[in-house]
C-alpha cells in the first residue's frame, strides 16, 4: 500500500518530538527581541542577587534600589536596558515574587531577565514564574515553552541604530544543580544544546559573513573563572577592576561555553552569584566579571569602615563597537554616599 510522503514525514517528526520529551526546535526569530540606540551611546545596567525573601522588609529594599535607580539616571542621563542577572528571590512567596516583579516593571525601563540558582525554590510553579517574568509590560525576556534548549531564559537582543545591527546581547541560563558523580550537587552550568542554540543565532546574525561584537549575562560564572582569577594573580595586567572578598563558586563542569562565545565575538561575560565578589579579569581577550551584588539580603562585602559595596554595574556601548564598564556603589544606610570603580574603556 502506498502512503502520502508529507503523512510520513509528519509521523516522523511527531515521533522524534515524543522521542525528546515533546520538545522541538523553534524557530530563532522566538528568542529575539530587539532596542535601538537613542543616544549616541546605549547603557547597560546590571543588577544581580536581589534575593527578596520572607524576611526582606520590602518598604526598605525598595527605597534602596530607587536611590540605585536615581543615582544611574543623575550619572548617565539616560539608562537603555536593565539586566538582572539571576537569584532575585530566595525562599519567597508568590507575593514577594510579584511585588518584585512589578516594582521593576515600574521603572519603565527595558527589563532582561537570566534565571539564577534560587528562582524555583519558592512555593510557585516554573509556568507562573515565567509568565510573571514575560507579561511585564516591560520586559523583553524571550522564554521558548517547550523547546529543544535546556533551561529557561535562553534569547537574544538585538541593538540596532536604525536599521544597522552594531551590537548583540546573549542572555542565557546557567541552571541550578548538577549531579557531581551520581551522589551529590554542585552548581550547574551551560549545557551542550544551550551552545548550539548559541552558535545558530550567531551564525543567523552575520553581517556580511561577521559576527557583530556581543555580550553575555548569566548567573552562575563559567569554570574558565577559576583559571582567569590565577592568570591575574600572576599578571596585573588581566585584573580589570574590583575585589574578590569570598572562594570563587563558578560551576566546575566543563563546557564548550566560553570557546563558542569566544568565537562568536563575545567580549565580555558578566555574572552574579558570589556576592562578595565583583572582580572582573580578562581571560582569552574577553573580559570575565561579577556584577555588583544589588541589595545587602542574604550576605555582602562590607568593609572596615562599613561601607556596604552593593549597588549596580553600568556598560556602554557606542556605535563604533567600542564599550566602557564601571562599578557603582552605593551605602545602604546612607545611599547619598557612593563610591565608584574606575573605568575600563576598550580599544579597536
Amino acid at each position: 500500500m502506498k502512503r502520502n510522503k508529507s503523512t510520513v514525514a509528519l509521523f516522523l517528526a511527531m515521533l522524534l518530538s515524543s522521542c525528546q520529551g515533546g520538545k522541538v526546535e523553534h524557530p530563532l526569530e522566538d528568542y529575539r527581541s530587539e532596542l535601538s540606540f537613542q543616544e549616541e551611546t546605549f547603557k547597560i545596567m546590571q543588577l544581580t542577587d536581589i534575593h527578596w525573601s520572607y524576611v526582606t522588609i520590602l518598604e526598605q529594599s525598595k527605597a534602596y534600589m530607587d536611590a540605585i535607580l536615581k543615582n544611574a539616571l543623575s550619572e548617565e542621563g539616560h539608562i537603555d536596558l536593565v539586566v538582572i542577572t539571576g537569584d532575585i528571590v530566595l525562599n519567597a512567596n508568590p507575593y514577594i515574587l510579584k511585588s518584585l516583579i512589578d516594582y521593576l516593571d515600574g521603572w519603565n525601563l527595558p527589563l532582561a531577565f537570566t534565571y539564577g540558582n534560587h528562582e524555583k525554590e519558592g512555593t510557585w510553579s516554573t509556568a507562573y514564574l515565567n509568565s510573571l517574568i514575560t507579561s511585564a509590560k516591560n520586559s523583553i525576556t524571550r522564554i521558548v515553552d517547550g523547546d529543544n534548549v535546556y533551561g529557561e531564559t535562553n534569547y537574544l537582543i538585538d541593538i540596532k541604530d536604525g536599521s544597522n545591527l552594531l551590537w548583540q546581547i546573549y542572555c542565557l541560563d546557567s541552571n541550578s544543580l548538577a549531579h557531581d558523580n551520581g551522589l551529590t550537587y554542585q552548581y550547574d552550568n551551560i549545557h551542550q544544546d544551550q551552545v548550539d542554540w548559541l552558535k545558530r543565532m550567531a551564525k543567523d546574525s552575520e553581517v556580511g559573513g561577521t559576527n557583530v561584537p556581543s555580550l553575555g549575562f548569566i548567573h552562575i560564572p563559567p569554570k574558565e573563572m577559576f583559571a582567569a582569577q590565577e592568570e591575574a594573580l600572576k599578571d596585573p595586567s588581566k585584573h580589570i577592576m574590583g575585589e574578590s572578598h569570598e572562594k570563587c563558586c563558578a560551576t566546575k563542569l566543563d563546557s564548550e561555553f566560553f570557546d563558542a562565545a569566544k568565537n562568536i565575538n563575545m567580549q565580555g561575560i558578566f555574572f552574579g552569584h558570589d556576592h562578595s565578589n565583583d572582580n572582573v579579569v580578562s581571560y582569552q581577550d574577553v573580559l570575565l566579571g561579577y556584577g555588583v551584588k544589588s541589595t545587602p539580603e542574604l550576605y555582602y562585602y562590607e568593609d572596615q569602615e562599613g561601607f556596604d559595596w552593593i549597588g549596580y554595574s553600568l556598560i556602554e556601548l557606542k556605535k563604533d563597537h567600542r564599550w566602557s564598564l564601571k562599578h557603582v556603589y552605593l551605602d545602604y544606610d546612607d545611599p547619598s554616599n557612593v563610591k565608584h570603580s574606575s573605568t575600563w574603556e576598550s580599544s579597536l
